[in-house]
């Protein structure tokens, strides 16, 4: 009995061939995994003329703790850009608006029962699957 050969440029060329789809691959799905955040603006306006800006609270949330930490970031980012926080009067306003969702999750428990036959006596099959908890 021969083992294969490992090198020679069949070999080779069939390793660049795989090398490339998995690059394709994985190409595809990290371009496929990016969320461009919706924003909607006329191309025209001068933005140089806004100097201050003000937020509005988020009127529902399901998740207070998230909508504080969010209005933060929105409020630091700005402030190290250089516009300045003014609660009256202001230049612009920042609003957000974002849903929580609960999902059901899966226990990872599950029983299974079934039946078999081994020759002529048969037989039976039980079986568990013990997931995280």
């Amino acid at each position: 009995m021969t083992t294969p050969q490992r090198s020679g440029k069949f070999f080779t060329q069939k390793m660049a061939y795989y090398q490339s789809i998995t690059l394709i691959c994985s190409l595809l799905l990290l371009t496929s995994c990016t969320v461009k955040p919706k924003q909607d603006y006329d191309v025209n306006y001068d933005f140089s003329v806004l100097k201050t800006f003000s937020q509005l609270t988020v009127k529902q949330t399901d998740d207070p703790l998230t909508a504080d930490r969010i209005n933060a970031e929105i409020k630091q980012t700005l402030l190290n850009q250089g516009y300045v926080f003014t609660k009256d009067n202001a230049d612009f306003l920042v609003s957000y608006a974002f849903f929580t969702e609960d999902e059901e999750q899966d226990s990872g428990l599950s029983f299974g029962l079934g039946s078999g036959t081994w020759g002529a006596n048969g037989g039976l099959i039980v079986e568990q699957v013990w997931g995280s908890l």
